[in-house]
Parts: C-alpha cells; structure tokens; sequence
C-alpha cells in the first residue's frame, strides 16, 4: 500500500530530466532576451552619445557667442564712452595723449587676461599711425608688431571698401598667411579692433575632450572649413577640388558623427566631428563577451545538474526514504548504500538534532518562566503603595503645620520621583538619569526624616552616557535607607559611579555605602550562594531582582560584591565591563 501511495504521488511530479529540458529551455529564452537587450542598449548608448555631442557642442557654441557678445559690448563701451580715449581724440598735449594710450594699454591687457589670453586687442589711430594695444602673448616683438601693422592695413581696406556698412558680425579673414576670427568699430578716425588665432579658437573646443580621433573645424557660411581639411576630405566632409560641403549639415554616420551648430554673434559656425566606430566596436565586443558568458553558464549548468542527478539527488532519495522510516517507525537508520560519507552520518547528526531540540526547548521554556518571574518582581518594585500613601501623608502634616516652602520641595521631588518610576521599563537609561532618580529619592527621605538622614552623589568623569538597567541604584539605595535606620544614628548614604581602567580593560564601578548596621552573616551567605534573602523585614526581592537582571543582561561582565564596612553599617560595589573605547555606552555579554 505505502508503495502504491508512492507511486501515485511520483506520478503527479515532474521528472528530473524533464526538469533539466526546461531549465534549458529557460536559458536559451535568457539568451534570446540577452541578444535584443544588447541591440536594444546598442542603439540606446549611440543616441545618448549623439546627444551628449549635440548639447556639449551647442554649450560651446553659446559660450562662443557669449564671448563674441561681450567683446563686441567692450569696444563699443571703450570707443564711445571711454573718458581715456575721448582724452586721445580732442588734447594737443603729447604727454597728456601718452598717458592716455598708456591707461589703455592696461585696460586691454587686463580684458585680454580676463579672456584667457587668446584675444588680442588694438585700438588703431591711422592719422597718428598710433597704437594702443594689449600685450603681444606668447608671440615675438618683431611678429607682434608685423601682425598690428597687416591687421590695420587689412582693417582700414575693408572699412574703406564698407564705409559706414562695415560688418557687425565677427568674420574669419587672411591675413599673412594665417586665418584669423576678428571685429572692430570704428568711429571718430578711431579703429578698436579684437581678433584671435582661428586655429586656437577651434583647438580651445577640446574641452569637449572628443578624443584623438575627433576634432573641431570653424566653418563659413558657405560651407568652407578653416582647417582640417586632409581628415575632412578623408572622412568624406569636405572636397578642396570641388568646393562640395556637408559641414553645415549634421550627420550621423557609423563611423562618423558629425554636428554642426551656427554663431549668432558670427559669420561661421563650428562643426564637430566624432569617430564613434571605435566606442561601438566595443560596444559590440562587450555584447559578444556577455553571450559567450552567457552559453558557458547554461554548458556549465547543464554539467552540474547532471552531476547533482547522480551525486546529489539519488543519494537525497535514499536519505528522504529513511527519514520517512524515523518519522514512521523509529527505526536506526544507516546510509550504507550510498557513496557520500557525508549522508551516511546525516542520521546520528539527525538524531541528535532532534535531541538537543528537545533540551532547547525545554530550556526556553524554563527561560521564559524565569524572565516572567523577573518581570513580575520588576513591576513589583515599581509599584510602591506604601511609599506614596507616606509621601501623601507627610505632604499633609506638613500643610497643617504651614511648611509651605518644604511642601513644594517635597512635591517636586515627588513629582520627578514617580514620573521616573512610572516611564522606565525593562529598557537600558542613562547613568546620569538614574543618579537623578536616586537623588530624588534621598531627597525625600531627608525630608520625611530631617536631621537624621544625609547623603551625597558623586559622579566620574565619562559616566554620563553609560546606560545601565532601570531603578538598579534605586533599589541598593532603598535598600540602605531601609536598614540603616533601625540603627539609631544618622543616617549617611554615599552613592557614586566613577570610570576606570585597570589590566587594559575598562569598566564603570558604582559605589552604595551607608553607616547603619551592616549585612547580617546569613545574609552574606545567601549573597554568595545566590539564593533568596531572607530577613525579619521580609524577602529582599529587590536585591535579588537586580542581581538577576545583571546576570542575563552582562552574564560575567557583570558583578556585585555585598560586603560590610570596617567603621560600620554596609557597602554594595557594582562593576560593569565597558565594550571598548569606540563605544563606551555599550557593555560586554561575557568575557
């Protein structure tokens, strides 16, 4: 019969190599899915590469035009309004004309800093032949000098030949032998002029960082490059031969990329042009290597399953069948026939699980017992009926004998004392709270007993964070209070909590010392024996509830040492083993 319910149960399941058919089923679907993303991330990673071209290059065309603007502002503001140039125009005086020039040398060369270096400026006076110019850069006196005299030469043709129509837009002109950006304005026989290397203005598009292979061409409006033209006319851009252009077109290619943006505050454009084979042969490669990846886990995964078959799932068989005769039929069981030594040990390791299941259980049980007990005796501790009924009535005689300022004291540290008592729970506080509460407390009983009780709090440096459990002084203190009073002196209570370090390990040492009559020899002795106390006035279950709560919380970090004074009366020392410097709030759970 067993064997018939287990023939129709393996009849509703799916077969091994069923299984494995699937699961190569569902790996070839990843590799199909694998194939369109890549082609998908192909064509995704090339259009945000065009777009990041297009924006960085419509960035630089707007910085271009910015520069170009402002210029163009600064030669207007120098010609028309400048007081130094207006000082040129309309003095006789040589030296007062000098000086004039001279201030606007240093206005030029300044703006020409500003600018990065690359502009230079002139301010030309062809009836003087009288130059105000920036500095020369990084050029030769003799070059700078020969380049001032060309651009006047070429400047004064062109305005001649423009008049008052003369150009508003910058413009790209040859001037010995070199290819230059310029503007100028003229006025008054007076010519500002600004112009830069047109090489230097395209290589400072670098910025861009487009790579080796990539490069910037400043272009007319007819389409004619500035330079380049070797790589234009190879990548099929530019014919010099024929004058044919696609440069102010832009072009997405395979191999190349090419955008082309024009200048509003001039007569060219710049175009760039990106080899992006490169980027997307890698691209490509990147694809080949994931499928290849790809196809060796599904080789790989195939080569394990078939070894699971064998070394794994059989064996797992033989195990399932034996464990169903433990469950059944208690039997001892040894996996003999199989060749991993690994299941053959699987039952006594089984076994013994099950057994020390059995003792955790239990022990649980026992634990939750005990963390019930403690639970009960905390709460125990925090409601004190006869504590508050004494408060109450002594609030009450003091109010007929017209204490007034003793009742609010009282009421204060009332108030301050039960707030405690009644919002702390089995969570950790602060040291610094808890001698807080403790004070309170002492408080109250110096004025419940006046002259007959005087105490005295000491806190160490580095204590105020250390957290410790809820009411643990308060009830060593209570303790003292309780005890020290039949002894018919005053009563002296020393609470104080102190860091220290000794044997490189550090811990907080809290000290509760009073003068009354000591701890009794029987009660030492259940101290140390850690069992129930057991006075005249009753089961010290306070006591008894600390100790216990330090234990589970700390195990041997952990230690209380009862013990009685030599000049009288008893002492109570709570050591707590700190963690470590890099987290002083924290205790150890054991050494």
């Amino acid at each position: 019969m067993k064997k018939e319910k287990i023939s129709r149960a393996a009849a509703g399941k799916t077969s091994l190599s069923r299984m494995i058919f699937r699961m190569a089923a569902v790996l070839m679907g990843i590799v199909a899915v694998g194939i369109i993303v890549s082609a998908f991330l192909s064509g995704y990673i090339r259009k945000q590469a065009e777009e990041s071209i297009r924006s960085t290059t419509e960035f630089y065309a707007a910085q271009m035009d910015a520069s170009f603007r402002d210029i163009n502002d600064y030669l207007g503001e120098l010609v028309f309004q400048d007081k130094d140039v207006a000082m040129t125009r309309y003095t006789s005086d040589k030296l007062l004309f000098i000086q004039a020039v001279q201030k606007i040398n240093e206005k030029l060369e300044f703006y020409r800093t500003k600018l990065g270096g690359d502009f230079q400026f002139f301010i030309y006076y062809p009836e003087l032949d009288y130059f105000a110019s920036s500095e020369r850069g990084e050029m030769e006196i003799k070059e700078f000098a020969a380049l001032k005299e060309n651009m006047a030469q070429y400047i004064r043709t062109d305005y001649e030949a423009g008049g008052l129509n003369a150009r508003k837009k910058w413009w790209l002109a040859g001037i010995d032998g070199k290819q230059y950006a310029l503007n100028y304005i003229f006025f008054d026989e007076w010519y500002a002029c600004c112009f830069i290397d047109a090489q230097k203005l395209a290589d400072s598009a670098n910025v861009i960082h487009l790579g080796k292979d990539s490069f910037v061409t400043l272009v007319t409006e007819d389409g004619r490059p500035n330079g380049c033209l070797d790589r234009l006319k190879e990548s099929g851009f530019y014919n010099p031969d024929t004058g044919k252009s696609r440069l102010d077109e832009n072009v997405f290619g395979m191999k190349y990329t090419m955008i082309h943006q024009p200048l509003d505050y001039a007569g060219f454009g710049i175009s760039v042009v990106v080899q992006n084979n490169r980027s997307m042969v890698n691209v490509v490669i990147f694809q080949l290597i994931i499928i290849l990846f790809i196809l060796a886990g599904i080789c790989i995964a195939a080569l394990l399953l078939y070894r699971v078959k064998k070394r794994m799932i059989e064996p797992m068989k033989y195990f399932s069948d034996n464990l169903t005769k433990i469950r059944e039929d208690s039997q001892d069981v040894y996996f003999d026939n199989v060749d991993i030594a690994e299941l053959a040990e699987a039952n006594e390791l089984f076994q013994s699980i099950c057994g020390q299941m059995k003792e955790l259980k239990i022990q649980m049980y026992e634990q939750q017992l005990a963390q019930q007990k403690l639970q009960l005796d905390y709460m125990h501790l925090q409601i004190q009926p006869h504590f508050y009924i004494n408060c109450m009535s002594l609030i009450y005689n003091m109010a007929a004998m017209g204490e007034d300022d003793t009742i609010q004291q009282l009421s204060a540290c009332v108030s301050d004392y039960f707030r405690y008592i009644f919002r702390s729970d089995s969570n950790m506080v602060c040291l610094t709270e808890e001698m807080k509460h403790v004070g309170n407390y002492l408080e109250i009983c110096r004025i419940r007993y006046k002259d007959r009780l005087t105490f005295h709090l000491e806190k160490g440096e580095g204590v105020e964070d250390i957290k410790i459990p809820p009411l643990l002084l308060h009830t060593f203190v209570e303790n003292s209070v309780k005890y020290a009073a039949g002894s018919g002196k005053t009563i002296q209570i020393l609470a104080a909590a102190a860091r220290k370090k000794q044997q490189g390990e550090e811990f907080v040492e809290i000290k509760i010392e009073d003068n009354g009559i000591g701890f009794s020899d029987n009660v030492l002795e259940s101290l140390r024996q850690d069992k129930d106390i057991v006075t005249e006035k009753g089961t010290r279950i306070g006591i008894r509830n600390c100790i216990q709560r330090l234990s589970r919380i700390y195990g041997s970090s952990a230690r209380v040492l009862f013990e009685n004074r030599e000049e009288g009366g008893a002492r109570v020392l709570i050591t707590i083993v700190l963690k470590g410097e890099e987290n002083s709030n924290e205790y150890t759970s054991g050494r």
